[in-house]
């Protein structure tokens, strides 16, 4: 598409005669050429992505609003990014959705409505009466407007958790454990995860509510890496 079209907040387009380019203008490619058309980004901006803080802004952004946090050290291991103080640094970005706190109290109430266990394994690891290594886990990410509730979380173990919002691990609509055919291992400890496959989840203790559908769907459409592994 012409760059004509791109976001004049941004861009200050001009002719070779240093004359506004407007929106109204035909914006065919020998009518550009013709004109010397030419886009720079408007001072304003150019000063903003100049500045150091604005990386950690809109990484951080991109983050909160588009992932889950245990996927942030992955991500940012990805592509370089050291994320070391930037909650210090970052600055707000005018129209931003502010960040939506999660509620107090969540990660209790799903762990105990496992029993303070792994809903696909069972590991219920603990330290005198603390469990070790087992988390509160949405089905669809808080980042993406999942609630804080029970009917959108599972308790799993660190490992579970990380494999199921990397998409390794997803759930079909009866709550069987599926696992993606594109994950290979070679150890024993490795190859335990595709014996998961086709197991049913454990369900909530009495008086807790089961996993709304809705979100096990969200899950499969957005995170699940599908086509899920053949039953042994």
């Amino acid at each position: 598409m012409p760059f004509v079209h791109l976001e004049r907040t941004l861009w200050d387009l001009r002719d070779s005669d240093g004359r506004p380019i407007r929106a109204s203008d035909p914006d065919r490619g020998a009518w550009l050429r013709t004109r010397g058309a030419r886009g720079n980004l408007r001072p304003e901006v150019e000063r903003l992505l100049a500045a150091p803080r604005t990386m950690a802004a809109a990484a951080r952004l991109l983050l909160q609003q588009h992932f889950t946090p245990a996927l942030e050290t992955s991500i940012c291991d990805a592509v370089g990014l050291d994320v070391t103080g930037w909650h210090a640094q970052a600055v707000s970005i005018p129209g931003q959705r502010q960040t939506r706190a999660r509620r107090g109290g969540f990660v209790e109430e799903v762990l105990h409505a496992y029993a303070y266990a792994c809903a696909f394994c069972g590991f219920d690891g603990a330290i005198g009466r603390h469990p070790v290594g087992v988390e509160a886990a949405h089905v669809r990410w808080h980042s993406q407007d999942g609630p804080d509730e029970v009917n959108n979380a599972l308790a799993l173990c660190s490992l579970h958790h990380t494999l199921f919002d990397l998409g390794v691990l997803g759930l079909g609509p009866d709550l069987r454990i599926q696992v993606s055919r594109w994950y290979v291992a070679r150890s024993t400890a490795g190859q335990a995860v595709d014996a998961l496959h086709g197991q049913h989840a454990a369900t909530p203790r009495p008086g807790h509510s089961a996993i709304d559908a809705q979100y096990v769907n969200w899950h499969q459409a957005q995170v699940f890496k599908r086509p899920a592994t053949h039953a042994a």
